[in-house]
């Protein structure tokens, strides 16, 4: 039932609506003159006016402007004009002035049932889409607030890891600083060492996870700032080769670097786009997993592939991924028969290689082993670029902690050592690299910072100075977090024990 208003001078015209209207179901509401129709609308409300043009004091062009003036936003009563005119003008001026509808008068009732009905039915389809908009406004005004609340508690998020990160360093430099000062003393038994070495590793594979998941963390949001240039990738490969070998004493395995399709030399070069640091994360997360996935007496090959538009590494050992790791397996947390395995080392390998603009991609069968193809953008190698060592000019920047892991678990104590040459190296190398290093910090100069760190680093290894290494590992993850005065304050820590090694050279 719908509330119509008649708007109409002529007495018979409004009864004759007002009996037809109410036979229909309509309550009705009967004005003379549009005054009195005004009046009317200021406290009620109807849902269609049937409204006369020519009338006394306000005619109905007037009055329909009128109404259509007061009404609130996202109201909508339709006014039919009830006409004798006839001309295009006059009809014309009825839409003009806020008209929805025209009939002639006196109306058909059957022609007036109809337009009343579709213009009762667009005004519900009107307000229920008015309503809906409404209700949609108010929607998107709470996803805002809550989209608000949420990029706070993301960022106080992030501000409570950054001093996670700050604090849990405190205690770990504790930890690895007296377990090293501990491997040093040669009085302690070598079943006590053995316990301590892991507890030395282990101190450095957290300090590492705590500086590489800054990195992480910004490349799953897409923010990390890739910085790709130039470098060369056997170098890296053949660091990661010397680091793992350690590893393969007893296994009978071997690590075969394939070029041109033969094994690469020293004179080779493999030029590709990306960062040092990163490219070390992630391929010696992936060899180290092959060759831990290896059958002994086995070899682990990698083979270097140029391609047209972008450079292939593929990594091939004759173990097999288990069948049901195989659509997982660079799945976040996914891992399967790993003693300590957390599900993010071919996880995180995939997540830097898309970040460093190319991909990887893994097959395998328990005939033909597991193949992983690694992707990199096509780099070349520089005008006048002469090959180097990259351990002898500190080129290299290895991932901190599992660097350091391998080059501890590389120096047993009953290695020898010839400390002879490596403290003439120590000497003449550590001067100069405290004094650059000072001024990268200064400077806020990552890369070069980093290339003194691991000069350092490497140096002290062949002294076993673990006082010295621990704090370039340290140092290293201060910088690499952009933390400068957490850097500071460890660079002065690592001068001081540089100098009372010299002073004891």
């Amino acid at each position: 039932m719908a509330t119509i208003m008649v708007v109409d001078d002529d007495p018979v015209t409004r009864i004759f609506l007002d009996e037809w209207l109410r036979q229909e179901g309509h309550r009705v509401v009967l004005s003379a003159d549009g005054r009195e129709a005004l009046r009317f609308l200021d406290e009620n409300t109807c849902d269609l006016i049937l409204m006369d043009i020519q009338m006394p004091i306000m005619d109905g062009y007037q009055t329909t402007q009128q109404i259509k003036a007061r009404m609130r936003p996202g109201e909508n009563v339709p006014v039919i004009f009830l006409t004798s005119v006839q001309t295009d003008r006059e009809l014309a001026r009825c839409l003009e002035c806020g008209g929805d509808d025209f009939l002639n008068k006196p109306p058909s009732p059957v022609l007036l049932k109809a337009r009343i009905q579709v213009w009762l039915q667009r005004t519900e389809l009107a307000n229920r889409l008015a309503h809906s908009h409404a209700e949609l406004r108010i929607a998107n005004q709470r996803l805002t607030s809550l989209n608000l609340e949420l990029r706070e508690a993301e960022k106080l998020q992030q501000d409570v890891d950054r001093i996670v990160r700050h604090d849990l360093k405190t205690p770990l430099n504790s930890i690895t600083g007296y377990s090293a000062l501990l491997l040093d003393d040669r009085t302690i038994p070598s079943s006590q060492r053995e316990k301590i070495q892991i507890i030395y590793n282990s101190s450095i594979n957290v300090l590492h996870m705590i500086n590489l998941s800054l990195g992480l963390f910004q490349m799953e949001r897409g923010e990390y700032r890739c910085k790709a240039e130039q470098i060369d990738l056997l170098a890296i490969l053949r660091t990661i080769r010397l680091h793992l070998s350690p590893s393969l004493f007893g296994t009978g395995l071997t690590i075969r670097i394939i070029m041109n399709g033969r094994d690469a030399d020293e004179s080779d070069q493999f030029m590709v786009l990306a960062e040092t640091v990163m490219c070390y994360s992630m391929l010696s997360n992936l060899i180290k997993n092959a060759v831990e996935a290896s059958p002994s007496n086995q070899v682990v090959t990698i083979t270097l592939i140029d391609g047209n538009d972008l450079n292939c590494l593929v990594i091939h050992n004759q173990g097999a991924v288990p069948i049901a790791m195989r659509d997982r397996f660079f799945e976040k947390y996914a891992t399967s028969g790993k003693v300590g395995g957390t599900g993010l080392g071919t996880y995180s390998a995939r997540l830097i290689a898309r970040t460093l603009g190319g991909d990887i991609q893994m097959r395998s069968s328990e005939d033909a082993g597991t193949e992983l193809r690694v992707t990199f953008r096509k780099g070349t190698p520089p005008i006048g670029y002469e090959k180097a060592d990259p351990l002898e000019t500190g080129d290299f920047q290895p991932e901190p902690g599992r660097c350091v892991e391998a080059v501890v678990s590389h120096l047993p104590p009953a290695m020898p050592v010839n400390r002879g040459v490596a403290s003439v190296r120590f000497v003449d190398l550590a001067p100069q690299a405290v004094k650059v290093l000072r001024e990268a910090l200064a400077e806020q100069n990552v890369n070069r910072a980093l290339i003194e760190i691991e000069r350092l680093y490497q140096a002290a290894s062949e002294v076993r100075a673990k006082r010295v290494r621990t704090q370039a590992i340290r140092l290293k993850g201060s910088v690499e977090m952009g933390d400068w005065s957490e850097s500071q304050e460890a660079f002065e820590v690592l001068e001081r024990n540089v100098q009372r090694l010299l002073a004891e050279t």
